[in-house]
């Protein structure tokens, strides 16, 4: 952190950020910039991706990784960090901490950080996200979230910041976002079909320990709607990339949170809903099936993997019957690569050895999580 940070306003804070970064990243950032205004990137693009990107998908196979299967046990998620550490996101069991990391080349024990429970620094429940050297994992019962640099990890075992709090919002995740935390606003939902436009923005930036007022002048709970997408954040290029769950749509805000690009497609996918309630305050519901679009992700410095499943999900019907791919995409939300997955994928790290290939965590029909390489056949 930036000495004084703490007192400045939002605005000033990545002003502030963006002046002390290296002289050689400021000449790339003016020669994007350049190259950007080439492309006619202006503000509000809307771009609409064709079904042509699912139907010429690379073909990935799964390749099994067996050194794991006995550093799992207990395992909802599992990502690879630089092809060669282990990254173990645990349920919450009795005894188990929430996160561990191993060393693959001879499964040695690095880290384990963080118990379960109530205590100071303790998590009730761990969804992750793996952004370029950072893991973020969220804890929703006890809205909480934790940024956890690898490297620092693997330079000092113990390393474990503490959580940041912040006020119950009715929202799952929160993502840092320069000295404060970016959260979904639970209250938003735009619809020009139904004639509804609740809320000014997609996001809440939010303090450490803030708390959350909804604005009483709203007439419709969305909360289950309008959450659950996911964000990415890059600080130094200065952007937010924002894909929907429910509707195949991704946004691309600048530092400011400002819509700069919005690209829909490759599937045309739709929710209906239903209105509940009477009074004046309604619960608007969804019809099924329902569908869904981005289901998770993970970055690296140059482009963004988001797992996408572009279809309708009938009642009582697993998340797995849906087929997923993966789509990849610049910083500024240009199409760049698709790749059908063939299997349904929990989380998602990206190998930095191949290009085009990835490591999944995918389940069976018991609900046994297990790790597996992504990668075209050779």
């Amino acid at each position: 952190m930036i000495l004084g940070m703490k007192s400045l306003s939002l605005h000033d804070k990545r002003f502030v950020y963006m002046m002390h970064r290296s002289i050689r990243y400021r000449l790339l950032l003016l020669l994007g910039a350049v190259a950007v205004s080439c492309t006619s990137f202006d503000e509000k693009v809307t771009l609409a991706l064709d079904e042509d990107i699912i139907a010429s998908a690379r073909d990935l196979q799964a390749g099994p990784l067996p050194l794991v299967d006995g550093l799992k046990k207990n395992a909802k998620a599992l990502f690879v960090y630089r092809d060669s550490i282990l990254i173990v996101l645990n349920k919450n069991v009795d005894d188990a901490h929430a996160i561990e990391l191993y060393d693959l080349s001879d499964c040695r024990t690095i880290a384990r950080l963080y118990r379960f429970g109530s205590g100071t620094d303790g998590l009730l429940s761990a969804e992750a996200v793996l952004n370029g050297n950072r893991l973020i994992v969220n804890d929703s019962v006890r809205s909480q979230v934790v940024t956890l640099n690898i490297d620092s990890v693997l330079r000092n075992h113990r390393y474990a910041p503490p959580p940041l709090r912040y006020g119950k919002i009715g929202a799952p995740k929160a993502v840092p976002f320069y000295d404060d935390l970016l959260v979904e606003n639970p209250d938003f939902f735009h619809n020009k079909d139904m004639r509804i436009r609740q809320g000014d923005s997609r996001f809440i930036v939010m303090k450490q320990g803030e708390s959350y007022t909804a604005n009483k002048s709203y007439k419709y709970y969305t909360k289950h709607l309008a959450v659950n997408g996911q964000i990415l954040v890059d600080e130094e290029k200065g952007r937010v990339l924002y894909g929907r769950l429910y509707e195949s749509l991704l946004e691309v805000y600048d530092s400011d949170l400002r819509l700069i690009r919005s690209v829909s497609g490759p599937m045309n996918i739709v929710p209906n809903y239903r209105f509940e309630g009477t009074g004046g305050y309604y619960r608007i519901e969804f019809k099924h099936p329902i569908p869904y679009a981005y289901l998770n992700c993970c970055a690296d410095a140059d482009y963004v993997y988001l797992v996408y499943a572009g279809g309708y999900l009938k009642k009582e019907a697993a998340m797995n019957s849906l087929s997923h791919w993966i789509l990849k995409f610049d910083w500024e939300g240009n199409f760049v690569q698709s790749y059908r997955a063939g299997m349904a994928v929990l989380s998602l790290s990206k190998s930095v050895r191949d290009a085009d290939a990835f490591y999944a965590a995918v389940s069976d029909e018991n609900g046994q999580v297990s790790l597996v390489r992504l990668a075209e056949k050779e």
